[in-house]
């Protein structure tokens, strides 16, 4: 597996990590990245520049599957 930069991707999105959102060793709980893919999520299929979704169309999520490989501070 290489190392993605931030650069390698053309969108960016920020959510800010809330105290609750970690655990007492600082490390955000696995159930938050659920919300952070929501947050990228919502900008790629709303993007008024490039719509994914054409005017009056929705989305559902249907299954969600996270591969936890490593720790976040």
């Amino acid at each position: 597996m290489s190392l993605l930069l931030l650069s390698d991707f053309p969108l960016k999105t920020y959510d800010k990590v809330r105290y609750a959102d970690t655990d007492r060793q600082g490390h955000v709980n696995n159930s938050v990245f659920s919300t952070f893919l929501e947050t990228g999520r919502v900008e790629i299929l709303y993007d008024r520049e490039r719509p994914l979704l054409a005017e009056g169309d929705s989305f559902v999520i249907a299954s969600l599957q996270v591969s936890f490989l490593a720790e976040i501070r």
